[in-house]
This record gives C-alpha cells, structure tokens and sequence, in this order.
C-alpha cells in the first residue's frame, strides 16, 4: 500500500517504518517517527521527539520538539519558534507564535495561545484560552481561563475560572483559589491581585481594586478607585468613580454617587439610581436618591430618601428625612393611601 510519506532533510523522518501521511520537512524534523500517522513537521528539531503521534502540525524552529505521549494520539498544532517546544503529553493543543506554550513542559489538553509569549509556562493546566503577546504567561496548572490581550492575566500561576479581555485586564491577579473574575476592557481590573468574584465591564473599569470583591463595575471608570470594598455595584460612567474603602453601595447612572469617599472602611448602604444621582455624597450613608439629580448636593447627610428629577434635600448634611418631588411639583395624587 501507498505510505504517501514526504521527508525532506538531515535525517528527516529517518526511522518511519509504518506510519503514513506524513509530511517531514527540515533537519531532524520527524526523525524519531516510526509508525505515527498523519503529521506535519516543518523546521529543524520540529516534532523530533514522536515515535506514535497521530495528526500533529508542527511548523517553526523546534515547533513541538520534544511531544511524545505513547499513545498514539496527538492533534496538536504549533505554528512557530519554540512554540510548544517542551510539550510532552497534552493533547488537542494549538499554539501560533514564537514561544507559545514554549517554556512549560505541557501536559495539558484543550487548550489554546495565540500570540508571542502566550501560556509560555503552562504544564498541566486545562481549557485555557489565552491570545495575545504575553498573555496568560505565567499560569503553569491553572484551567479554564480567558485571556485575551496583551498582558491580560499574565501573572496569575495556579487555579482558574478568570475572563480577562483587553489590554492589560487582570494584569497583576494572583489568586490562591479560583479567582471568578470578569474583566473586559482595557486595563479593566488592572490592580486586581487576590480580589475574587468581581465583574468589570469598560475602559479602566475598578482599575485600582487589589483585594475587593463581589464588586460590579460596568462603564468607562465606573469604581474607579475602589482598591479593598466589597459587594459595591456601579453602573455608569464614572459611577462611584472616587470610592477608595466604602462598601456595599449601589449607584446606577452617570457620576451617581461620584464622589463617594468615606475616610475608613465600612458599610454604607447608599442606592441612587439617575444621572448625578447623589454626585456629592461624600460620607452619607443608608440615603436612597432616585431620580436624575435627585439629591446631587447631599454630601454627609444619612438615611434620607429623595425621589424625582432635581428632587433635593434641605441642607447638604441633613438626616432622617424623605423628599418626593420638587418645589415645583403642584399636586400629588396616592391612589389607595388609607
């Protein structure tokens, strides 16, 4: 029967003895294959190392040099310099650039880097999709990560379950345990390290959180400068963008809740939902503002609740009180109000 192998170089393919379909290109590419099946060696050293692989591409300087996993299997592809060079066992792998999954000795499987540098020291971990120079390149067993931008991710070692997408997103995250965190944007989540299950959607969105969590940031510097709160949900531009320590507050619209800034940790329980909704609320707390401009001049005053457009307070510190409606506001109507 027809083998349809193709060896072109030094020692190319040298020891194939039953395989077939293979397409060995380069010195030593192939060169310790003897019953593999349905392989493409391009470049020097490239796929050097299997004896039995089925079905991998190996295209550049030492591209999955080292891979033999003694089963038979393989479907691996590794397009590039050093790009999977010490790969040993993993399967259904795909690396495209220079030093992809280069450094690690890859036992993984399913995984996926794109990019120069990208998942360069990853051994055992899993499922992980990494794109982008550098990307992911530090994670050596972690899975199930989403890496996609340069930098993005590229100091978490261990564990997983993390979206990183953008430049610079999750750049410095370091988490012992599955982080749970989304960041898309770019440098969203920057100054993340051990901080877990936060969702930060937008350009610089909760850029300076280290180790806050359950935090929700969605627009452009929405929690900006959150660095250790928790459970704090912005939505908006700028959204709670002053925030440093404050905890479990809600602001939804643009600059709600802007200038949020209590001097120490705590809990503040703040709700505005409308543009500049509470814009000067500095150390407030417990206040409910609804409306756009409701309650925008308020700045310690606490557990108030004004509701309406431009809807205001007495005074910027007052407490205990409730406002609906404004001055120019001429007749109310509650129906069923006994």
């Amino acid at each position: 029967a027809n083998a349809f192998n193709v060896a072109v170089g030094y020692q190319a393919g040298e020891n194939v003895s039953t395989g077939v379909k293979n397409t060995l290109v380069g010195g030593n590419a192939g060169d310790s294959l003897t019953i593999g099946n349905n392989n493409t060696a391009l470049g020097y050293l490239a796929l050097s190392t299997s004896v039995d692989g089925d079905s991998n591409t190996a295209i550049g300087y030492k591209a999955l040099e080292d891979y033999e996993d003694g089963d038979g299997n393989g479907n691996n592809t590794a397009v590039g310099t050093n790009s999977q060079t010490n790969a040993t066992t993993g399967e259904n792998n795909t690396s495209l650039g220079s030093h992809a999954f280069g450094t690690g000795v890859l036992t993984g499987d399913n995984n996926i880097a794109i990019g120069n540098n990208s998942g360069n020291a990853l051994t055992s971990g899993s499922a992980n999709i990494l794109i982008g120079r550098d990307a992911g390149d530090a994670l050596t067993s972690g899975a199930n990560n989403v890496a996609i931008g340069q930098e993005a991710l590229s100091t978490q070692v261990i564990h997983g379950q993390n979206v990183a997408v953008g430049f610079n997103a999750l750049r410095v995250q370091n988490v012992d345990g599955h982080g749970n965190n989304t960041a898309v944007g770019m440098q969203a989540g920057l100054s993340v390290t051990t901080g877990t299950s936060n969702t930060l959607i937008g350009s610089a969105a909760g850029d300076s959180i280290t180790t806050g969590a359950n935090n929700v940031a969605l627009g452009v510097g929405a929690l900006g400068g959150t660095t250790t709160a928790a459970n704090n949900v912005a939505i908006g531009v700028s959204a709670l963008n002053a925030n440093v320590l404050g905890a479990s507050s809600i602001a939804i619209g643009l600059q709600s809740l802007a200038q949020q800034a209590p001097s120490g940790a705590g809990v503040m329980h703040n709700v505005c939902v409308g543009e500049k909704t509470g814009f000067a609320v500095t150390t407030g707390v417990q206040n409910t503002l609804i409306g756009g401009l409701a309650g925008d001049a308020l700045t310690t005053g606490d557990n108030n609740i004004i509701i309406g457009h431009t809807a205001a307070a007495s005074a910027v510190g007052v407490d205990n009180t409730t406002v609906v409606g404004t001055t120019a506001t001429t007749s109310a109507l509650v129906h069923g109000l006994k």
